[in-house]
């Protein structure tokens, strides 16, 4: 699913694929036990050292996109934010100047610089919605 393409790039390939095994391996999850995704969530936090309720909440709980504003402010000058997340900042990955560079957002602004026009999630790992101003 796109969630999980979502979380696996969020958390690290190096995270992701132990536990997800982990998940499916530890029999408090599995066959007879009742598990929500609440319990999914906080195995993956746990595991990650990362609150990831605030990512859980947006995809899962919400019909949203990612919403994420850019805005150039000088000829090579850039701001870039997400608009209608918080909680935690997300990776997201930016082109500039042909090479791909990633940036640690949240909903306060972020500047970098590129002498070419920046491309946002070039490898498309988040269901989004990019505004460019």
């Amino acid at each position: 699913s796109f969630f999980m393409h979502t979380l696996r790039f969020i958390i690290s390939d190096s995270i992701f694929f132990p536990t997800l095994k982990n998940l499916a391996m530890d029999p408090k999850y599995t066959y007879n036990n009742t598990v929500n995704t609440d319990d999914v969530e906080k195995f993956f936090s746990s595991a990650s050292g990362q609150n990831l309720k605030p990512f859980f909440d947006f995809y899962l709980r919400t019909v949203n996109k990612l919403e994420i504003s850019v805005k150039q402010t000088h000829e090579n000058k850039y701001k870039i934010q997400l608009t209608n997340f918080k909680g935690m900042k997300l990776p997201m990955e930016v082109l500039v100047n042909g090479k791909i560079t990633t940036l640690m957002l949240d909903e306060k602004e972020t500047t970098f610089e590129s002498d070419s026009f920046p491309q946002i999630d070039p490898t498309g790992f988040y269901l989004k919605r990019v505004v460019f101003e």
